[in-house]
């Protein structure tokens, strides 16, 4: 696979879980993805995307004391943290959840559902860099209630009276724990500066 067929694989993904999700969940549940896979071609090119947005960002909104170590300690070692350790927690928090909705999940069913939920994150991420409102940047967050309700609709089987119930807790623990990180992984690395 060359690098155009991979952007051009990463970009169908992307568009297909933020347009499609229903359809887009199918089509993930009938691949042969391993979590190793989803790691290496989808979470680490996302989180790459993001820390490169977050450079342009940071020349849009330029700090008047630029200091290039300080730049890229927080502007690509922050958000890697972030999204690395928020997928971890979470990743444990919805196996438990699973359990307490007496459903067992494999480990590549967490991950499938946990990592393309992920997509607004990402989208967020990029977006708190660029725009100096964080109240939009926010917006797209709530998206993942949908993509997560979708995911947990295909690649679940949650008795459907439950499935929203076990979808927003899903969501509501994503979310917390990467707002959570985010702001402290962002005041210790701008405490360090």
């Amino acid at each position: 696979m060359n690098l155009k067929q991979f952007a051009i694989g990463l970009y169908l993904i992307i568009t297909g879980i933020v347009g499609s999700p229903r359809e887009e969940w199918i089509r993930i549940k009938n691949s042969d993805y391993t979590i190793w896979h989803m790691i290496l071609f989808y979470v680490v090119p996302l989180c790459f995307i993001t820390i490169l947005i977050s450079f342009v960002g940071s020349y849009f909104y330029p700090d008047e004391h630029f200091d290039l170590p300080r730049f890229l300690l927080i502007s690509a070692l922050c958000p890697i943290l972030v999204i690395i350790t928020s997928l971890a927690v979470s990743f444990k928090i919805i196996g438990y959840l699973f359990l307490a909705f007496e459903n067992s999940a494999t480990s590549k069913t967490i991950a499938t559902l946990l990592f393309f939920a992920f997509t607004p994150v990402y989208a967020a991420m990029a977006l708190f860099t660029l725009l100096p409102s964080y109240l939009v940047a926010f917006l797209p967050l709530l998206y993942i209630f949908f993509i997560m309700r979708k995911g947990v609709d295909v690649l679940t089987n949650i008795s459907v009276d439950r499935k929203t119930e076990f979808s927003n807790l899903c969501s509501l623990v994503v979310l917390t724990i990467f707002l959570a990180l985010n702001l402290v992984l962002s005041s210790f690395f701008g405490a360090i500066h």
